[in-house]
Formats: structure tokens, sequence, C-alpha cells
């Protein structure tokens, strides 16, 4: 029993800041999930859980930090 490795339970603040980074580069669930060697529905409601969306306030400067500010037809 000495030998078994523990499994782990939990996703550490590295394995969500992985997720963060591949969420944002447009990476699926599945391929998440393969690189942590988690189930991509864990992922999955890992990001549900911890993802909100963020009114705009002042819509010029939040339009300029869009990552689609070039193709946008909205500002």
């Amino acid at each position: 029993m000495a030998n078994k490795k523990k499994r782990q339970r939990h996703l550490t603040l590295t394995d969500r800041t992985y997720i963060e980074q591949e969420i944002t580069c447009g990476s699926t669930f599945k391929s998440i999930g393969s690189a942590l060697g988690k189930d991509p529905t864990t992922i999955a409601k890992e990001v549900k859980l911890h993802s909100e969306i963020i009114e705009a306030t002042d819509v010029a400067t939040s339009c300029r930090n869009c990552i689609n500010y070039d193709d946008c037809e909205i500002h």
C-alpha cells in the first residue's frame, strides 16, 4: 500500500490557471482534461462554476481591449 499513488481529487491553482489560459486560446474541455489527467466534464463544471460575466462600464475602453476589436462592427 505504500507504493500506491494518492489520487488528487481537487484542482490546484496551477490547474485552474492552465484551464483559464487554454479556454482563452480556444482549447476544448477534452484536450484540457487530457493534459491535466481529468475528465472533460470536470473541466466543464469548473469553468461553469467559476466563470462570470463582467459588465462593461466604459464601452470605448472595453472595445479596444476586446480580442475581436479589429473585426468587430459594433464600435
